[in-house]
């Protein structure tokens, strides 16, 4: 979630702003999963 994002830039000592850390991109089909029983919905993110 955006929050969840916003809250690792900083314990990381980023800024909040600094948007997706790549902290998702290699999750496990399990962790996948996990994240769909919750209810969350996947995203399409493209790496540059």
């Amino acid at each position: 979630t955006p929050e969840e994002i916003k809250e690792r830039n900083i314990a990381a000592g980023r800024p909040a702003e600094f948007g997706y850390d790549g902290y998702d991109r290699n999750l496990t089909e399990e962790q996948k999963q996990a994240f769909r029983d919750e209810g969350r919905k996947p995203a399409l993110r493209l790496k540059m």
